[in-house]
């Protein structure tokens, strides 16, 4: 499809307007049928050297126009019927025969053919019942800790974003996901760029229990240092202690320094639980194990409050039941 479509940069016509006058010719003129599947945006931007953006608003003033449908889950078609003889059926027929006469030079016999045809469409049906669902949080250490607990859901699979990456390119999160579940500090910030704002689920981040329970180390006077290179992460730890322990004095440090920062300002660390040897060197991580018998390390994680948990929980059930119930779309997100 994309071979055939020269863009001019020098004409003074916008560029997604030269591409969706000539896919609307396509489609108008019938070298384009009825039900086509068009090449995703990803896939036609790279094709093109086009940003995504260009694409996109492409496919949204040819589907504004009529000429396609974006279905969810499933990809992007011609929605227009052609005038001529060619009936959806016998297109559907066409590319049912296009598929075998395929797989006859490629000397699969039969039987070959028809065990492959039912794996191909037990798969499909596999994944009409799981539910695509990203997770946004301000900085890798929560992104981790949301999207482990996320993975929990049963019917979703998750994909993780930081939400820096989200507000550069919010098309991409929006296309990709059935459902996206944001860190509610930044929530405000994700749907005001996010194209589908019904898709959003906010999750305020709590300490879990096991956290609260290592927290108790940190009680009373005195000093602790947050090791960590996101101000995000060190900023939520310090509005948990501000609440449980006001007359904790807290230091931040990165975690290339955190040894040296510890041994000046106390005996108590605040780490994220489940990131920290992720996100720092082997060095630094047995600079501070070799503390260890004399600092408290208090692994902090945050998870979903109740709320959330319940909440989100809820949406997503309803959503993969109504997915399920639609054959694999999710339009009505």
């Amino acid at each position: 499809m994309s071979e055939k479509y020269h863009i001019d940069q020098n004409l003074d016509v916008p560029i997604y307007r030269q591409l969706s006058d000539k896919i609307a010719a396509d489609i108008r003129n019938g070298e384009m049928l009825f039900g086509e599947r068009l090449p995703t945006v990803q896939e036609l931007s790279a094709r093109l050297s086009l940003a995504r953006g260009t694409v996109k608003r492409c496919y949204d003033e040819l589907e504004k126009d009529g000429l396609i449908e974006k279905v969810q889950g499933r990809g992007t078609f011609v929605s227009l019927k052609s005038d001529g003889p060619v009936s959806r059926k016998e297109a559907a027929m066409t590319a049912i025969d296009e598929m075998l006469n395929t797989l006859e030079r490629l000397d699969f016999s039969d039987t070959e053919t028809n065990i492959f045809i039912n794996l191909k469409l037990r798969e499909r049906e596999k994944k009409s019942k799981v539910l695509k669902a990203a997770t946004v949080a301000s900085c890798p250490e929560l992104l981790l800790q949301l999207t482990s607990r996320m993975r929990d859901v049963e019917g979703a699979e998750v994909f993780p974003y930081l939400a820096g990456d989200v507000l550069k390119y919010p098309y991409g999160v929006s296309e990709d996901s059935d459902v996206i579940i944001v860190q509610a500090d930044v929530f405000e910030r994700i749907y005001a760029a996010v194209p589908d704002k019904n898709k959003l689920l906010p999750a305020a981040l709590a300490p879990d229990a096991a956290t609260l329970r290592a927290a108790g180390a940190l009680s009373g006077e005195g000093t602790a240092v947050i090791a960590s290179d996101s101000e995000e992460f060190s900023d939520a730890v310090k509005k948990v202690c501000a609440a449980l322990f006001p007359g904790l004095r807290l230091f931040r440090s990165d975690l290339a320094s955190a040894a040296r920062t510890v041994g000046k300002y106390g005996s108590r660390v605040v780490v994220a639980a489940d990131a920290f040897e992720r996100f720092c060197s082997r060095e630094t991580e047995e600079s501070i194990r070799a503390l260890e018998k004399e600092v408290k390390i208090i692994r902090m994680s945050f998870a979903p409050d109740e709320g959330s948990r319940i909440y989100i929980n809820d949406r997503i059930q309803t959503l993969l039941r109504k997915k399920t119930d639609m054959g694999g779309r999710s339009d009505e997100i």
